[in-house]
């Protein structure tokens, strides 16, 4: 697997996949502060705009628990660049949650509740417990219909 890191602390990491011409954010440890979690997602984003993507992943299952302000910030500022960047291309995202961490859930649902009503075009956002499964929803995003010569 090739990969590029753009960021990584003891508390995340922010790498592109080009194997799967993806970004991921991987929460490796709880988040901390508000202004800590904006400077990771930022580092996201200006990353995003740096590649040739429309895919992005957050494995949020080591987040812990973030602020309404975090969460509102993700919504209604984060995506929405995301997707403006994409000038009109689909924007696909996908949240990795761990279904035992309540807490996480909840702020991954609201995050993707309030998505969806912010960005109503060309927005596809799914959440997963296992990788294995957005890996193999990531590919099903490239396959090319099969075209049969007796049609």
């Amino acid at each position: 697997m090739a990969t590029n890191i753009y960021y990584e602390t003891d508390r995340a990491k922010v790498y592109f996949d080009e194997d799967l011409n993806t970004l991921f954010l991987v929460y490796k440890n709880r988040v901390g502060g508000t202004e800590r979690f904006i400077e990771i997602n930022e580092a996201m984003l200006k990353a995003f705009r740096n590649l040739d993507t429309q895919v992005m992943v957050v494995d949020a299952r080591h987040m812990g628990v973030i602020s309404i302000d975090s969460q509102n910030y993700v919504k209604d500022t984060l995506l929405p660049a995301m997707q403006k960047h994409l000038d009109g291309k689909t924007f696909y995202h996908a949240q990795l949650i761990n279904p035992s961490d309540i807490f996480s859930k909840i702020a991954a649902n609201k995050i993707k509740n309030g998505a969806e009503e912010n960005i109503q075009e060309n927005f596809v956002m799914k959440q997963f417990t296992e990788m294995e499964d957005i890996h193999s929803w990531i590919r099903s995003l490239t396959k090319k219909p099969v075209i049969s010569i007796l049609d």
